[in-house]
């Protein structure tokens, strides 16, 4: 099992920023190849392993 600091090594220190903060809702968005699904998979991931409720979770992630 990879534990979530492994998943860090490979998020940016903006990416990590919005991966652990956790004082409301938020929103992020960027151009192509900037990991915004990956950033919205690790914030879920992070997010249950601090005790949320799963059924406490919304994210959307558009695609065209």
């Amino acid at each position: 099992m990879t534990r979530m600091t492994d998943y860090f090594n490979e998020l940016n220190v903006s990416q990590r920023g919005a991966v652990l903060y956790n004082e409301g809702p938020s929103l992020g968005n960027g151009g192509g190849g900037f990991w915004k699904t990956r950033v919205l998979a690790y914030k879920k991931c992070s997010l249950l392993g601090k005790g949320s409720r799963p059924g406490a979770l919304l994210g959307f992630d558009f695609h065209h």
